[in-house]
């Protein structure tokens, strides 16, 4: 019986076949910052360079990672990886100018008189982050005063209603006679023995 016990503790409780594991989805920052990490400790050069040419994401990503720099630091005279290499650095080049080819026709000046040159790539994105803000802002401000007009139809809409008194029946209530004084009076008087209150 003991056995039995054993055998049925070590055995687990719920199937493990129906279970599937669910994998996170990692963020593009984490990836290009691992696969940056693997060339900077030099664990698997090659599927790290191959890793980050599959990757399909911004340049500010590959910026804020320092993976160009490190491509120019430690593998610009590596033979074995160079195609590697080249063509990441061709894929880095291409994001970047695809950034400020986007961010230049993206920027339209407010004022005709007053036409914005960009003069550096930090300026336009500036220039892209204040004008993002701005639109949401604008959508903010929309979804506010409509907000307000919501709220404004309904109480208008409250206090357009009366009720109708008309339906009710209005009655005057009728006192009872309180019987609270007589029945004191019975329980005093059936408490001592003479019927006199002392």
């Amino acid at each position: 019986m003991s056995s039995n016990t054993i055998q049925m503790s070590l055995t687990p409780r719920i199937p493990s076949s129906g279970i599937q594991r669910v994998q996170k989805r990692s963020s593009d920052y984490s990836d290009v910052r691992k696969y940056t990490d693997y060339l900077i400790q030099g664990i698997s050069k090659p599927f790290a360079l191959q890793s980050l040419l599959k990757m399909n994401c911004s340049i500010h990503v590959f910026v804020s990672c320092q993976t160009e720099e490190v491509l120019h630091r430690m593998y610009t005279n590596i033979s074995e990886l160079q195609e590697l290499v080249e063509r990441l650095k061709e894929k880095l080049a291409t994001l970047r100018k695809q950034e400020t080819y986007r961010l230049e026709n993206y920027e339209k000046p407010m004022d005709h008189t007053k036409s914005v040159h960009v003069s550096s790539q930090k300026e336009a994105i500036e220039m892209y982050k204040k004008q993002q803000e701005e639109k949401n802002q604008m959508e903010f401000n929309k979804l506010f005063s409509d907000a307000l007009e919501a709220t404004r139809r309904t109480s208008v809409e409250l206090k357009s209603k009366k009720v109708d008194y008309s339906k009710y029946k209005i009655t005057k209530r009728t006192k009872k006679p309180s019987t609270s004084s007589t029945s004191s009076n019975s329980s005093s008087n059936s408490s001592s023995p003479n019927g006199s209150v002392f």
